[in-house]
């Protein structure tokens, strides 16, 4: 048997601070970093020349629905 120790630090109460929640949610925090990762590396979101108004917000929004319907076509490169 072979144990794994993390440590966090967090503001959340004790008693809401049980090791799945916590799991749950550096899961989720490294799950939101690969999506950047896809974001800046496939579709060059940091060259973006769209910079004004609500064109960013817009332009993230596309690229995140786009991801899983490549994934859905069975393209799995993006990542």
């Amino acid at each position: 048997m072979r144990r794994t120790y993390a440590y966090v630090i967090t503001s959340l109460p004790a008693e809401r601070a049980d090791a799945a929640r916590l799991a749950y949610l550096v899961r989720g925090h490294w799950r939101i970093g690969a999506l950047q990762h896809v974001r800046g590396v496939n579709f060059g979101e940091d060259a973006s020349r769209v910079r004004t108004g609500h064109g960013p917000q817009n332009m993230a929004m596309l690229r995140n629905l786009v991801i899983p319907l490549l994934t859905e076509l069975g393209h799995t490169s993006i990542r």
